[in-house]
């Protein structure tokens, strides 16, 4: 699993020169797109061959998709003063090419986690970490949106390699936040890189003897999250690295259905973590926790309150038993949770504002059977990928198709009030 820590979004960013009334209008239709359901919905690219665990990463200007050993490049640029940001598939990277794993096992060189695109100084290429399943952390080398090389023809183009220490074990996930990067293997034991990961040695503490899953990094903590009774552990990030004592140990509440004491100290998983964007309703990027879960439920802890249980849970009734991958926040009005489904590409939505009666579903384009493993929300849109495709649902007022790379099949759409699309829309209310 994987978290995406990046904090300045595409069209966030570029809203930033926008006028003031066009930022307005974009910020009350876009709210008003997601309490009515209405987006636009298509692939990015082609589906690729075979069943994969993609892994996204956006910035301001570039959305990197990590598919087996690939990297595909997309560049986000301005379509104009007060227009939405337009998206163009740029390259494709091959790091196995520089991959020592024993046999060239494509287990081995798949790409575990992905850290923020780190922009360059002047005449130096922006990069980007990647981890692997054999453990091994690479920063890759991504050419200048001016550099046009074959979108379709990978390239190689590591910088440089941590090799993976002989009892760290493989990867699970990786985070980053500025300068700090965060890692947690298969065996409970994370690793907090502060600077450069190829010139610090990391702060290391044992979370668990249970299987890693997922992490999240903020300026002040750091969430990691496990298979245990317990299997949201909070630890602070001070100056000097990882505290090696958690400062919250956070639980699922506890199920009407079972004693107390069953409850509380029967094992989970946690496969996401997310923190929500400044704006968010509940609380700061610092105080509020949203956790993904096994039991499929979507958790919200405030860390404010001591306690160990949420204080928010969100499910889908109709998918109450499958397993949540992958969650983000943010969309209309920095409220929208989203969390991805085990089964049938459906991707949950809730509004805190009012969770009880906004949640909704969808199914990604193409209504794959596959879960949804990576989501990333933004203002006005989401990405969301599956095992076989990447594909974005867009909610702003002035979306068109012509934003996002022509040529690819409109798999489904949801066309009220969007003229000229399928009218076939999969997607479904929690409460009739």
């Amino acid at each position: 699993m994987v978290d995406i820590s990046t904090k300045t979004r595409s069209t966030s960013l570029r809203r930033a020169d926008w006028s003031a009334r066009a930022q307005v209008r974009h910020q009350y239709l876009s709210d008003r797109a997601w309490k009515n359901h209405l987006f636009i919905t298509q692939p990015i690219d082609f589906a690729w061959r075979g069943k994969r665990h993609p892994i996204l990463s956006l910035s301001a200007d570039r959305l990197v998709v990590a598919v087996g050993s690939r990297l595909m490049v997309y560049s986000i640029s301005a379509a104009g003063r007060d227009r939405p940001t337009k998206l163009t598939k740029h390259c494709t990277l091959d790091i196995s090419v520089s991959s020592r794993s024993p046999r060239n096992s494509m287990a081995l060189t798949d790409v575990t986690g992905l850290g923020c695109v780190e922009p360059g100084l002047v005449g130096i290429p922006d990069s980007i970490v990647v981890t692997q399943g054999d453990g091994s952390l690479r920063e890759v080398e991504l050419p200048s949106n001016i550099y046009q090389p074959p979108p379709d023809k990978p390239c190689d183009a590591v910088l440089r390699t941590r090799s993976p220490s002989q009892s760290s074990g493989s990867i699970q996930s990786m985070s980053s936040y500025r300068s700090n990067s965060l890692t947690l293997s298969s065996t409970g034991m994370a690793y907090l890189y502060g600077g450069s990961i190829f010139d610090t040695s990391p702060s290391t503490v044992q979370i668990s003897r249970a299987k890693g899953w997922s992490t999240h990094l903020t300026s002040s903590w750091a969430a990691l999250g496990t298979s245990s009774p317990t299997p949201l552990t909070i630890c602070s990030v001070t100056p000097s690295g990882l505290s090696s004592h958690p400062i919250a140990g956070l639980h699922r509440s506890v199920d009407h259905l079972a004693l107390p004491a069953q409850a509380s100290a029967s094992p989970s998983a946690v496969y996401g973590i997310t923190s929500p964007p400044i704006g968010f309703p509940a609380g700061s990027p610092d105080q509020i926790v949203v956790s993904a879960w096994f039991d499929g439920k979507v958790r919200l802890h405030d860390l404010r309150d001591g306690s160990p249980k949420p204080s928010l849970v969100m499910k889908d009734p109709w998918t109450a038993t499958d397993a949540k991958y992958c969650v983000s926040v943010g969309g209309g009005a920095s409220a929208q949770v989203v969390a991805g489904s085990s089964f049938h590409s459906v991707v949950c939505v809730w509004d805190v504002r009012s969770p009880d009666k906004s949640g909704w579903s969808l199914h990604a384009p193409g209504n794959d059977r596959s879960p949804v493993y990576s989501l990333i929300l933004e203002g006005s849109r989401m990405w969301c990928a599956t095992e076989s495709r990447v594909c974005v649902f867009d909610f702003d007022p002035d979306a068109i198709v012509g934003l996002y790379p022509s040529g690819l099949p409109r798999l489904s759409s949801n066309a009220q009030h969007r003229e000229g699309y399928n009218s076939q829309a999969s997607l479904y209310n929690h409460l009739f």
